[in-house]
């Protein structure tokens, strides 16, 4: 998901390239970059096989749906360029905007302004390097949202375990519990870039973590601890696990979902 993310986000900032190669064509503006890298998308463009209008509609529904996701922050800087909105926080192209140029509405301020096909050009610039910065950011942003899901995941599935225990399934809940602890110990050790082979599990993956010294010898032991009581949910041969053994493993996996990352 991560490479198909980046490789998206690469195509993205190729695309209002090509966008800005065309833009100052049409224009008669000055490009700053290789033209010898468009030039099958100009006979394109010359044959009228292809829009930058339409170009641009296709690349700027997928910008906006990538960094609603990766940087958010920047959104409405993104969106102003391209529509006026008002309502939005972000006023900076005075309705002067790159859907208006597609539309040949043409809003002039005063006759210093500058010409809009250059206008046109900054926004384009300015939304690249936009998703630039995304790019910059893009394996803090993935590592965030990955940790994001996978924690809203696990709490999903330990609040499964706690409707279970309350119905006095206690072995079911004590398995899902123990599921939810084991495969976040994985990602941990992942995140620390420990190797780990494929049968490893959570046993493993607490050893690994200790002689890392990810986790001191106290947190070793406790989560060996929820590691028996883990294994006797698991294991019927065993004794029967009680249920204050089973809400406690739920109770100390919620707190280590948070405390060990």
């Amino acid at each position: 998901m991560n490479k198909k993310i980046k490789f998206e986000l690469d195509s993205l900032i190729k695309q209002i390239n090509t966008i800005k190669y065309l833009h100052c064509v049409e224009s008669k503006l000055e490009f700053d970059g290789d033209e010898s890298l468009y030039e099958d998308i100009l006979i394109d463009y010359q044959q009228n096989v292809i829009s930058i209008s339409e170009l641009y509609n296709s690349f700027y529904t997928k910008a906006v749906a990538l960094l609603s996701v990766i940087l958010p922050n920047r959104l409405d800087e993104f969106k102003s360029c391209y529509i006026y909105d008002s309502k939005s926080p972000v006023h900076i192209t005075h309705n002067r905007t790159i859907a208006n140029f597609f539309n040949k509405i043409n809003y002039i301020q005063n006759p210093y302004e500058e010409i809009f096909e250059k206008q046109v050009l900054t926004f384009f610039i300015l939304q690249e390097n936009i998703l630039k910065s995304a790019e910059e950011l893009i394996d803090s942003v993935l590592y965030e949202l990955e940790n994001k899901i996978q924690y809203n995941f696990f709490m999903d599935e330990l609040h499964c375990a706690e409707e279970l225990l309350k119905k006095k399934y206690v072995r079911p809940a004590g398995v899902i519990a123990g599921v939810a602890l084991e495969s976040h110990l994985k990602t941990v050790c992942k995140n620390h870039n420990i190797a780990l082979k494929p049968k490893d599990t959570l046993g493993k993956f607490i050893e690994y973590l200790r002689k890392a010294n990810i986790i001191d010898f106290i947190f070793e032991r406790k989560l060996q601890l929820l590691g028996d009581t883990r294994n006797l949910c698991a294991h019927s041969k065993d004794r029967e696990p009680s249920i204050d053994e089973v809400s406690h493993l739920i109770f100390e996996t919620k707190k280590i979902l948070t405390e060990l990352i």
